[in-house]
């Protein structure tokens, strides 16, 4: 038995519990918080009509993807090219044989009939099953794509107002990897007088740098690849006020050392790994 944990930190099921349901569908999201989580994340889109939707992709993914009959899609349409009935003609409970995705996730049971969920239906879900868990909501964009999404100011206006109508329960962490709609957000949700706590996302390498560069934005939340993450930069994250969130920690050894190192969030695609290290009070 691994030795007990000092500190443990929040744990929010990475796109639902995506090692052991489709991600980023309601059973997903159902089964991390039976699991323990303390919070969700999943990703958002926006669709030729505007509505806000869990998806991670901004095009459609031919290892998740079927359509009305059955069938694999073969292309990749863009989410913001579909409206939000096309999207509901797709089924995403399921993974395509012998996929990379499939290999890696051997161990995820199949939904079938799965369909992306509305934003509004993710938060429903969470106000009725959650018991005020953390909604981590990750807003996929592409600066370097930008038909993909519409632009920030806009995007973080349709999210913001989704939100303010919806009012979740739990507490709200939006982040990104697009910085300047990370930026977009956090005003529209003060405009709006919604607390939340914002995020920028970033992989590797980690520099101090784009520490600097999270504070000076005003954000409190440094998401990052915890393959990339030293004590170091940990201290160095502390000593500037932001919070640490590690991401996709999959491995019991690898979440126990962040929880040493205290890491303040930890995202993992099998929860249940994380719950059952042993803990003790500080």
């Amino acid at each position: 038995m691994p030795a007990a944990l000092k500190h443990c930190p929040s744990i929010h099921g990475h796109r639902g519990a995506r090692g052991r349901r489709p991600e980023n569908t309601l059973a997903a999201v159902e089964y991390a918080l039976r699991h323990g989580a303390d919070g969700v994340e999943v990703d958002l889109c926006i669709t030729a009509d505007d509505a806000v939707v869990v998806h991670h992709d901004l095009r459609l993914n031919p290892d998740t993807t079927r359509d009305a009959r059955g069938r694999w899609v073969t292309g990749r349409a863009p989410i913001r090219a579909l409206k939000r009935a096309e999207l509901r003609r797709f089924d995403v409970g399921r993974l395509r044989p012998g996929s990379v995705t499939a290999l890696r996730f051997a161990g995820q049971t199949p939904v079938d009939g799965a369909r992306i969920p509305l934003l509004e239906e993710f938060v429903d879900w969470m106000a009725q099953r959650g018991a005020g868990a953390t909604l981590n909501l990750e807003c996929k964009s592409d600066p370097r794509q930008p038909e993909l999404a519409p632009p920030p100011g806009d995007y973080a206006a349709r999210v913001a107002d989704e939100l303010a109508r919806l009012r979740p329960v739990g507490p709200i962490f939006l982040q990104s990897f697009d910085w300047a709609l990370v930026a977009a957000l956090k005003q529209a949700m003060q405009r709006r007088q919604l607390p939340c706590k914002t995020g920028f996302t970033t992989p590797r390498p980690l520099t101090p740098a784009r520490l600097q560069a999270a504070r000076d934005a005003g954000v409190e939340v440094f998401s990052c690849d915890y393959r990339g993450l030293t004590q170091t930069l940990l201290h160095q994250a502390r000593d500037m006020g932001l919070e640490v969130c590690a991401w996709t920690v999959n491995a019991e050894a690898d979440i126990a050392r962040m929880a040493e190192w205290g890491v303040d969030t930890v995202t993992t695609d099998y929860p249940e790994r994380a719950r059952k290290l042993p803990t003790v009070d500080p």
